[in-house]
């Protein structure tokens, strides 16, 4: 655990109802540690009205779905991915994943909403709809009051929403570990797109991630890239316990949303739920018309400007498309562009 990074302590609140039994010893992950994830109750909720300005607002009958809280500690230099886990049991490869959340510095995430107050005010975060929570008019509150309520409702989780966030977060065209830049990406276009309610479904329907299920990510060991061939730990690795026979084990998607590559002797299937791909596409469609991410997300493509230096962005300052230089989409976001998603 590092004991140097700038950090706050805040108080987090989990809907884990799609989870079922949650283990009694599950924790909250982040760079500085581990942090138990504690059941809430009547008198735990009603203290959470009084510190926590979205909870506040929650229907009285959508309050049961807090059903666990963590005080955890958050560095404040950098975005990172929160995960909720259980402890690794005797003889598993990789400990139980509940889901995961981005977590952003606060004051790198208000300083961005400040300057784009009349577009957040308009569309909500799909997980305040959970929760049954309204967006606060604009005309109600100030703009500091706005910005305190959003801070608070950033520490309200639904899992599965945030789970389906953080996926699309990790894909290499949207994720930074610049926190101006991440809170653009993640509350402007991601949390705001209109799939992510429909993904975080998916992700609940198919349950967490646990050896031997097919659950919204699967254990399995890692492979070479392009083969079926799976490689081991290095020799270096037995000073930590690592048998050097042993595969190594990874989390990865359920091909329910990536479908499979194609390999020597094995066709490639395509994905069967395609939530998270236009939930992608059109988070990847904002950022790529976002001027504050010129040259970081985006470029001008060189060979289409003209001598007196076309920059690539219309009258309306929006950027053109068809001059933006981009990486390949993945297999499964290539094909949810093509069926119009």
């Amino acid at each position: 655990m590092s004991v140097h990074r700038e950090h706050v302590t805040q108080s987090y609140h989990f809907n884990l109802g799609f989870v079922g039994n949650v283990h009694p010893e599950a924790y909250v992950k982040t760079p500085l540690g581990k942090f138990p994830l504690r059941a809430h109750d009547a008198s735990s909720r009603a203290a959470a009205r009084l510190s926590n300005r979205a909870v506040a607002a929650m229907p009285e009958d959508k309050l049961d779905r807090l059903t666990h809280f963590a005080d955890v500690q958050i560095p404040l230099d950098a975005p990172f991915l929160m995960r909720l886990h259980t402890p690794q049991g005797e003889g598993t490869s990789l400990p139980e994943l509940y889901g995961v959340k981005v977590a952003i510095p606060p004051a790198a995430l208000r300083e961005v909403r400040s300057t784009d107050l009349e577009m957040l005010t308009r569309h909500a975060p799909a997980h305040l709809a959970v929760f049954g929570i309204a967006m606060p008019q604009r005309e109600a509150l100030s703009d500091l009051q706005w910005l305190d309520f959003m801070a608070d409702a950033d520490l309200v989780s639904d899992l599965p929403t945030d789970t389906a966030c953080g996926i699309a977060f990790s894909h290499p065209n949207m994720c930074s570990t610049d926190s101006n830049h991440a809170s653009i990406i993640l509350d402007r276009y991601i949390a705001r797109s209109k799939y992510a309610s429909q993904f975080a479904s998916e992700i609940a329907q198919l349950g967490i991630a646990s050896e031997g299920r097919n659950g919204f990510a699967l254990i399995q060991p890692s492979t070479l890239p392009g083969t079926s061939q799976a490689p081991t730990w290095n020799e270096g690795y037995a000073q930590f316990g690592k048998d050097p026979s042993s595969s190594i084990y990874i989390y990865s998607l359920n091909p329910a949303f990536t479908g499979t590559p194609t390999l020597p002797g094995s066709p490639g299937t395509p994905p069967t739920q395609q939530a998270g791909a236009r939930m992608i596409c059109s988070s990847l469609g904002g950022v790529t018309n976002d001027l504050r991410l010129k040259d970081s997300h985006w470029s001008v493509n060189q060979a289409h400007q003209t001598q007196s230096f076309d920059p690539g962005v219309t009258n309306k300052g929006l950027v053109d498309n068809k001059r933006l230089v981009r990486k390949p989409l993945s297999a499964a976001v290539a094909e949810a562009t093509d069926a119009g998603g």
